[in-house]
Parts: C-alpha cells; sequence; structure tokens
C-alpha cells in the first residue's frame, strides 16, 4: 500500500543499532523497537532502556508522526492557547493538524501533555492516511475486539479502516480486546510505526513469533 512515509536523514540512520536492557534481545519487540530507533522515530533513555511501558503523552505521538510520516497538508495552521511558541513540539503539533493526523479540543486547546488513549491513536492513523473501510465496519469491528462494544461511535469508521490494513495493537485484531480508552503506550506506539512502514514496504517484515 502507498503511505506517505518519511524518509530519516541520512545522520540518523546509525552505523550502530542502540540497544535496550529493558528488553528481551530475542524477541519480536526487540527488533522492531531497534527499526524504530535507528530512523529516530522513537529513542531510548540515556540509561539504556527504552521503557516500552510508559505512557505516550500528545506531543510526543505529534513528534512521532512527524518522524514516520511525509504527508501532505490538507488544513491550515492551528494557534493553540496551551502551546507557548516555544514549545518543544510546536513545530510537530502544527505538522500534525495541518496533515490531518491530530486535532485540537474546543476553545483552541491541543492538551499537549494528556497521554494519548489507544481509540485515538488509531483514529489519527486513519485519519492522517486517509484510510476508510472498505467493508462494514460494524462486522469488522465484532470480528476482530472482544470489547468492539467499548469504542466510541465516532471513533468506529477510523478504528475499523486501520485495522483493515493491519494497524493493530499487540494481538489485537484477532478477537482480543482493543482497550480502546487505555492509554498508548511507547511499546503501543512503535509496533503501529513499524506496521506502517512494512505495509509501505519501507522495513524488513519481521514475522510473528
Amino acid at each position: 500500500m502507498d503511505l506517505p512515509i518519511q524518509e530519516p536523514p541520512p545522520e540518523q540512520v546509525k552505523e550502530k543499532p542502540p540497544e535496550f536492557s529493558d528488553v528481551p534481545k530475542d524477541s519480536r519487540e526487540y527488533k522492531i523497537l531497534i527499526i524504530i530507533a535507528t530512523r529516530g522515530i522513537i529513542s531510548g533513555y540515556e540509561d539504556g532502556t527504552f521503557r516500552p511501558e510508559n505512557p505516550v503523552t500528545r506531543a510526543e505521538f505529534a513528534s512521532m508522526l512527524e518522524k514516520t510520516f511525509d504527508a501532505k497538508k490538507v488544513a491550515e495552521s492551528l494557534k493553540f492557547g496551551d502551546i507557548p511558541a516555544d514549545y518543544w513540539a510546536v513545530g510537530a503539533i502544527d505538522e500534525a493538524t495541518q496533515t490531518g493526523f491530530l486535532k485540537g479540543y474546543p476553545q483552541q486547546i491541543f492538551q499537549p501533555t494528556q497521554k494519548i488513549p489507544r481509540v485515538q491513536v488509531l483514529v489519527s492513523l486513519a485519519s492522517g492516511l486517509g484510510l476508510v473501510p472498505k467493508s462494514d465496519p460494524e462486522k469488522t469491528l465484532q470480528n476482530a475486539y472482544a470489547d468492539a462494544n467499548q469504542i466510541p461511535q465516532w471513533a468506529r469508521a477510523k478504528v475499523a479502516a486501520a485495522t483493515e490494513i493491519g494497524l493493530v495493537f499487540d494481538n489485537n485484531g484477532t478477537g482480543q480486546p482493543l482497550n480502546p480508552n487505555l492509554e498508548a503506550t511507547r511499546g503501543d506506539i512503535a509496533l503501529l510505526m513499524y506496521q506502517a512502514l512494512e505495509i509501505a514496504g519501507a522495513v524488513e517484515k519481521i514475522p510473528p513469533q
């Protein structure tokens, strides 16, 4: 599938890949994290850990989107009242909103430090990539998730569209719970970004264990 993937700058692709002491080296997760870190999408910490269970904020997610996708701008730049001009992620947030991946809240608020829920992540990816369901969204969701009834109505079509092309959280899409309102973690986002890269043919496919 033709997805707008961002090519990492040459200086970002490290000759020696990073190592993460808190993830088993023989796991599929470790291989995925190395790919994501090497492309500069999500970095590890100074102590050599990745901390895959740490939650991700909306600002951090915007930064990860900017480093993964090279999407066309479809909206005007917005000024959010809760984001100072010198905020560390102001450029990434501006990019994410202009390309349709993210939206603000009423009264021109973005809430950059809010921990982003899993359902919001899937809706973001489907929106920014212009995904639409190819079959009945309700059937897709009921077949894919044990807790499909917990997916908000506003998100159902987008979640179904993301699920159809294989953008799913680990162990999802096969009748397992989605836990849509759970906070997305660094490991969750790394997996989804890897899936997007793999769908686009930009990285080597890592088979499930």
